[in-house]
């Protein structure tokens, strides 16, 4: 019963020494950009091993930041110059900061690549984490019209005409308090009235998201005849 024991400790010991990490990666810095930048991420794979790395591979994860925004997972391509024992060799692969309509919050994002060394019949694997940072840049705009191609509203007087433009926040800040005004003509030299009504006048927008805003004209019976513009 004792010889049970003893034979049974044995092999629990010679399981932790074998699952004993023998490679790893450092990253050697936490590259900063703006929305549509790429980022290189450079790492150093480190060989602890006993016998040489002819080949490395990597899988990466989805890179999460704040306020539950994500940036898609790189794509690393294999390390296949050999790694003697004991010797490190740099790599590195890109990241790319979403923009537009797909922008993210400005911070930090994480994210974890594994990696596996061989050569060619014994394996050995481990991860590392990585950070890069998303710069906090305001952007916003607006589908359909333009300087070059503006919202009219167009209605015979007596009555009333709306249409509808979408406003986008395409940077990596927090849009707290988005104010439209407007300066069109408010009405003719005789005092009939052009009314404009912006719904919603204030609003709110996170990165990537957007607001449809309803733009109503009501002209008065006796308004002239003409075009009211403004900005």
């Amino acid at each position: 019963m004792k010889r049970h024991t003893i034979i049974g400790i044995l092999v629990f010991l010679s399981i932790l020494v074998g699952a004993y990490a023998v490679i790893d990666g450092t990253p050697l810095s936490s590259p900063s950009g703006n929305p549509g930048a790429t980022l290189t991420v450079t790492f150093t794979i480190n060989n602890t091993e006993a016998f040489n790395f002819t080949n490395v591979n990597f899988s990466a994860t989805n890179l999460e930041g704040p306020q539950k925004y994500t940036i898609s997972a790189p794509s690393i391509s294999n390390f296949t110059t050999t790694i003697a024992n004991g010797l490190k060799a740099n790599h590195s692969f890109t990241v790319a900061i979403p923009s537009g309509t797909s922008s993210v919050l400005a911070g930090a994002y994480n994210g974890n690549v594994s990696l596996t060394g061989s050569n060619g019949t014994s394996f050995v694997g481990s991860k590392f984490l990585y950070t890069i940072n998303v710069n906090s840049i305001p952007g916003i705009t607006i589908d359909t019209f333009s300087n070059s191609n503006p919202l009219v509203l167009s209605a015979q007087e007596g009555n009333s005409v709306s249409k509808t433009a979408t406003f986008r926040n395409t940077g990596s800040a927090n849009l707290t308090n988005v104010q439209i005004t407007h300066n069109v003509d408010s009405g003719d030299n005789d005092g009939d009235n052009v009314t404009i009504e912006i719904t919603p006048q204030n609003f709110s927008l996170s990165p990537g998201n957007s607001r449809v805003v309803t733009f109503k004209a009501t002209m008065d019976n006796d308004l002239d005849i003409g075009t009211y513009d403004g900005t």
